[in-house]
């Protein structure tokens, strides 16, 4: 076999793995330690300013997700007084071993304006009880890119 052709075959073998290693990952569920984790860290990204809240709205862990996060992250409530700004997040996806990927869209708003919502993916990566922002933007990659 010609050099271009092992190329070739490695190249696709490595393509199918990475393709097969993802959609696994994304049926085995994660555990709830690691998927409050996941979420805290993505969070955390959007700590508020001194004066302002983050209002969650329905993430499956909220209460022990704002205990995680502090007493300037608060459950989502219609009309809540004050100015700062609303997250929703997406369910956790598998993204390869350790890594998980989510978005969390962002409005801010005060009492007399709410501004337009933005969205972020986030790529988390978790090595035992620790987990890190590996990627963020548009679409954050399985990559890291």
């Amino acid at each position: 076999m010609s050099a271009r052709v092992v190329f070739a075959l490695s190249s696709l073998l490595a393509a199918i793995s990475a393709a097969t290693l993802t959609a696994q990952d994304a049926s085995v569920p994660i555990p709830p330690d690691v998927e409050l984790e996941v979420y805290a860290t993505a969070l955390e990204f959007y700590s508020p300013p001194r004066g302002q809240v983050r209002w969650i709205e329905s993430p499956v862990f909220r209460v022990e997700l704002i205990e995680r996060l502090g007493d300037r992250f608060r459950p989502w409530v219609e009309n809540a007084p004050g100015s700062g700004g609303r997250l929703r997040v997406s369910p956790i996806e598998g993204a390869g071993p350790g890594r998980y990927r989510l978005t969390v869209r962002y409005r801010h708003r005060t009492p007399y304006f709410e501004g337009p919502e933005s969205a972020q993916a986030f790529l988390v990566g978790c090595d035992g009880p620790r987990c890190r922002i590996l990627a963020r933007g548009p679409d954050a990659n399985a990559d890291g890119t």
